[in-house]
């Protein structure tokens, strides 16, 4: 048997861009969504809850610069939103044993049920968002390809 290889083409210029708009245009959507149904609910908009969520992940042993690394944004911002959620009550910094100039972040409790409510709400956001433009058969698919595109270490094997 013979096999013959093809190559296969790149998509144009045109459906590149089309599936950029289309991604950025979306994500926009979504954030907007989810930020409407959050910031009721725990006081926060959805950055900020993002925070929140980072910090809890942590357990306690976060600091603002692992949280800006875990959210892609710069240290000022999250120093920033940090503030903002020891504020309203929702995280504590507890002075670092070995490293008296920084700070690790704690949810609180009132933040524990905030992150609580937050989350359900997304879930459910979340899961409406996806019934309402795919079947339940494809949603894992969708979500597999979601992690393909954003898993670093993927795309790092795919172009060598």
């Amino acid at each position: 048997m013979y096999s013959v290889e093809t190559k296969v083409q790149r998509p144009t210029t045109g459906a590149l861009l089309t599936f950029f708009d289309a991604t950025v245009q979306h994500e926009m959507r979504l954030w907007d969504e989810l930020d409407q149904a959050v910031l009721p609910l725990t006081g926060v908009r959805l950055g900020s809850f993002q925070a929140l969520r980072m910090v809890a992940q942590r357990e306690g042993q976060g600091r603002v610069g692992n949280v800006a690394a875990d959210l892609g944004v710069t240290v000022g911002a999250v120093s920033k939103i940090v503030d903002r959620l020891v504020d309203l009550g929702l995280v504590t910094r507890r002075r670092h044993s070995s490293d008296g100039r920084s700070s690790l972040l704690v949810v609180t409790a009132t933040g524990e049920d905030a992150l609580a409510v937050g989350l359900d709400t997304m879930a459910e956001v979340l899961a409406a968002h996806l019934d309402a433009r795919l079947p339940r058969d494809e949603q894992q698919a969708a979500l597999d390809l979601l992690h393909v595109l954003t898993n670093p270490a993927r795309h790092t094997e795919a172009a060598s």
